[in-house]
């Protein structure tokens, strides 16, 4: 199970505290947020929880710097756009120092010359590349998907941006299963679980989920950073006794 956090939201104080309550409920991995002002892929709830970081005072550098904090407690991601990436040495020298394991970046082309130094540079840094698929893929980006051999492939399991939906389709299901079958890649898909059920549902599919969306809008219904904890725990604790019984990430 990975966990989506934005850096900052709802203020920097209370990231790092999240982060250890996500981990702590039983999350695998943490996919922490570098906001954005324009997020491509992501939804409202996404989108203001940027908006909200970038008016706490998010930049790259404080981002790395609580990044390395929270990569003590657990596995940690960088996730946001090519636009943060401004100079490739430095970004990923600093990925590196704060330990993180990792780059999900929706807007990286899976090919393409533009783009071929940061591949190179990201390898040898052993800061793996996890693309993304999403049901409009064709079948020709999916093969050169897999290709990469990424630790994981992060499924778009419907179209649309980000954010909770009511329950998983059969026809987002369908995708999945198909998807699944001809990847070797290992499979984790988001978009739009936001209940114990839902994880379970796409844990039967694939191999482990990635929750988002409504972790945020509990963490920005709370009061306090204790009542932010206290939701996120035990949101996530449900989620994993669900995948316990499936015995997926």
């Amino acid at each position: 199970m990975a966990i989506y956090l934005t850096c900052g939201f709802p203020n920097r104080e209370w990231t790092v505290p999240l982060a250890q309550s996500i981990f702590d409920a039983g999350a695998d991995i943490i996919e922490l947020g570098m906001p954005f002002s324009d997020p491509l892929a992501d939804g409202p709830v996404i989108q203001a929880a940027s908006q909200s970081a970038l008016e706490n005072g998010i930049t790259l550098d404080n981002y790395f710097a609580i990044a390395a904090e929270i990569s003590t407690l657990g596995p940690t991601l960088f996730m946001g756009y090519l636009n943060s990436v401004i100079a490739i040495p430095r970004f990923l020298d600093c990925a590196q120092q704060a330990n993180l394991c990792g780059l999900i970046i929706p807007d990286w082309p899976v090919a393409g010359e533009s783009f071929s130094r940061l591949e190179i540079f990201a390898a040898h840094q052993n800061l793996p590349r996890i693309p993304f698929i999403a049901p409009t893929t064709t079948p020709e980006r999916m093969q050169a998907v897999d290709d990469l051999d990424a630790p994981f492939v992060y499924a778009v399991a419907v179209t649309g941006v980000t954010g909770s939906r009511a329950g998983v389709g059969a026809q987002a299901s369908d995708y999945l299963k198909s998807v699944k079958r001809s990847l070797r890649s290992p499979l984790l898909a988001g978009f739009g679980i936001s209940s114990p059920r839902d994880a379970a549902q796409i844990a039967e599919i694939t191999d482990g989920v990635i929750i988002g969306s409504a972790i945020l809008e509990g963490i920005r219904a709370a009061n306090s950073v204790d009542e932010a904890q206290e939701f996120v725990h035990q949101f996530i604790t449900r989620i994993r006794h669900e995948l316990d019984k499936t015995k997926h990430l």
